[in-house]
């Protein structure tokens, strides 16, 4: 899947590792800051972070890492390139 935010592009393997779900059904968004009860909730990191529509796990968009245990999970991300008006993705 290759999303992109503002003039970056990123690509990452469409598969969440956690049970198989389409990352590109998810949503891209930011995380939640700490708040006490009943606060507004605020976001961190904006445009950054990928949701997986089945479960709710987090991955950095552009390591692919998770942001619960990024050492165990990630998904595979993809070098991109933009030549002209066109979105390379190099893919092994």
């Amino acid at each position: 899947m290759v999303v992109r935010r503002g003039g970056r592009f990123f690509a990452l393997r469409d598969v969440c590792p956690h049970q198989g779900a389409p990352l590109s059904a998810g949503k891209v968004d930011g995380t939640a800051l700490p708040c006490r009860p009943g606060e507004e909730i605020s976001y961190g990191r904006l445009g950054e972070i990928l949701t997986c529509p089945w479960h709710g796990w987090q991955f950095d968009l552009a390591t692919g890492r998770a942001l619960i245990e990024p050492e165990r999970f990630r998904v595979r991300v993809y070098p991109v390139q933009v030549a002209g008006r066109r979105v390379i993705v190099q893919m092994d």
